[in-house]
Order: structure tokens, then sequence, then C-alpha cells
């Protein structure tokens, strides 16, 4: 092939003597056009796919990412906060319908929930004063009739409806985040130890006992009040429900810039698929129906702990209960 001749494009045709005529041209232009035409063909192509393969992995970073923020809105919900909201993207996709019915069935749930409180906290409040009234002419009336029991029994029944009440409208101020303006230092320590040696001779009264150990310098933010009620009410609860004979336990230390509170026995524990349920208003374990109460401290408690940003859980103790609660050494406060 001739010099710079990279191919020849021509027919041949065999002659009678054997010989071959051939007759040809110079095709290098047409061999180079056909292989930029190749290769354009492959870049193209190429590049075609490559883009395809990058808005289809922009596509579902930016569809995961929409599915994360629902996700992490979801979970701020499920942790109590109705207020919350799933941001909409504004591009009527289906994500964003999706999103804006979630958004409205919230704001019907959370509207729902809202009219349960008020409704609760209005017959609370409309009920308490009529209430204390008829305790009041309960108390006149006994001295008239000290020898019919029928008065003091009768007294001791609106005494604990009352009471009722009023659990039911702390809860209520405690879950609307009125009490927050409250918030001030709190020597957690010495509030324990006082508790745990107040609450020692009761517990010897039924044949129990009480230690404590308790970390020295804890110092959180918050109601003290609240924090004194809630520990209040979990002591009472474990001396209540646990037989005699039995060791109990109060304990505190700072951990991870939170404090931890841990109360814990030996004695019937709770079943794991009533560890959620107990926080309940009203709910009582069977166990629990021949002690006196109403079923509301433990949702005082844990209505505390939400309060003072922090965390409670029930644990087994094997056998016995652990209550664990954690809170932040500084609470955000609500506006």
């Amino acid at each position: 092939m001739p010099p710079r001749v990279r191919a020849i494009d021509g027919i041949g045709q065999r002659l009678s003597d054997g010989d071959i005529l051939f007759i040809g041209e110079d095709a290098s232009v047409f061999a180079r056009l056909n292989t930029e035409i190749a290769w354009l063909f492959a870049g193209v192509f190429g590049f075609m796919i490559s883009l395809g393969l990058l808005m289809s992995l922009l596509i579902a970073l930016y569809s995961l990412q929409r599915v994360r923020a629902i996700s992490e809105a979801s979970r701020q919900i499920v942790a109590g906060d109705l207020s919350h909201r799933i941001k909409l993207y504004g591009i009527d996709d289906e994500l964003d319908f999706l999103t804006t019915d979630l958004n409205l069935m919230l704001a019907t749930i959370d509207r729902l929930v809202e009219t349960a409180r008020q409704v609760t906290s209005d017959i609370a409040h409309d009920l308490r004063a009529p209430l204390t009234r008829l305790r009041d002419h309960l108390v006149h009336a006994q001295r008239g009739a000290v020898t019919d029991p029928g008065y003091a029994q009768a007294l001791q029944q609106v005494e604990q409806i009352i009471a009722i009440f009023a659990a039911l409208l702390r809860i209520a101020e405690v879950e609307a985040g009125a009490v927050q303006g409250h918030f001030e230092p709190i020597d957690l320590s010495a509030l324990c130890r006082a508790l745990a040696e107040s609450y020692e001779l009761v517990a010897e009264d039924r044949d129990q006992r009480l230690t404590h150990a308790i970390a020295d310098d804890l110092i959180i933010q918050g109601d003290a009040a609240l924090i004194t009620q809630m520990l209040v009410n979990l002591i009472e609860n474990a001396i209540r429900h646990c037989p005699p004979g039995i060791a109990i336990t109060l304990a505190a230390h700072a951990q991870d810039r939170a404090v931890t509170i841990e109360l814990a026995d030996r004695g019937p524990g709770i079943r794991d698929a009533d560890r959620e349920r107990v926080f309940r208003r009203f709910v009582r374990l069977d166990a629990a129906r021949t002690t006196a109460g109403h079923g509301l401290g433990l949702a005082l408690v844990k209505a505390v702990v939400a309060l003072h940003d922090g965390t409670i859980t029930l644990d087994d103790h094997a056998p016995g209960l652990i209550v664990r609660i954690s809170v932040p050494i500084t609470a955000h406060r609500r506006s």
C-alpha cells in the first residue's frame, strides 16, 4: 500500500489469462471518517450514559434526603412533639403529596390531643370547686353525727376524687410546659439524700430496707418541686408494691453531661409488655389493684422527665425493677 494511504476502495476483475485487473482509489478519507464517527458515537453515547447515571444518582440522593427528612420528623413526632410538621419542597411530586397528607393528619391528631387535654383540664377545674364545697359540707355534717361512719367514708371518697383531679391538673400543666419559668439550679445530691433519709423509716415500718448511693455535687437546672414530686412518686411506688423484707436502693451519678438517677428493688417487677403501658394515665396493673392509688403517679413522673428533656426506662433487675432516669445538667427551655 502506498505511503499515507490507509485504505483503498475499488473493484477487481479476473482476466482470461488468469490475471486480476483491479481499479481502485484512495479511501483514506472515508476510513478516517468512519473512525471519527465511531469515536464520536462512543463519546456521545458514553456521555449520555454517564449523564443519565449522574442524574439518576442525584435524583436518588434528593429523594433519599427527603425521605430522611420525613423519617426525622416522624421521630420527633413520636417523641411527643405533635406540633412538628414535615417540610414541603413545593415541586408537587408524589412525596410532596404524601407530605401534605401527613401534615394534615398530624394537624388533626394534634388538634384532637389538645382538645382532649383541654377537656381534661376543664373538667378538673370545673369539678374541683364543687367537690371542695362538698367536702366542707361533709366535714361540718360529720361534726354533728360523729357516730355515723357513712360521713367519714363519704369524706374519704371525696378526698380521693379531689386528689385525682389535682393530679390531672398537675400533669396537664407539666405537659403544657406551664412551669418552665421556675427552672433554677437544683442540688440533686442533697435532695436525693434528704428524701432517702426521710423514707428510711417508712420502709422500716413495712420491714423493708431503703439505702442510697448518691454522688456529690450533682447540680441540674430544673423545677425543684416537680423533681421532688417525681422522686417521691417513685420511692412511694417501690415501697408500696414491694413485699416485706425487700431491699430498695436509690442511686445517682453524673454521666456524659447528664445526671442518672436509679431506683432499684428486688420486688415483683413489671413485665416487658407492661413497661410502656404503666406510664399512661389511670393504668394500674393487676398486681397493684389491691393497693391504694389511682394510676397517675407514673404519668406525672414521665411528664416531669419530658419537661426536663430527660429519658426514663424500666429495666429488669432479675428479680425486681430498675427505674433509670437520665436528665441533662442543663435542660432546654421551651418557648
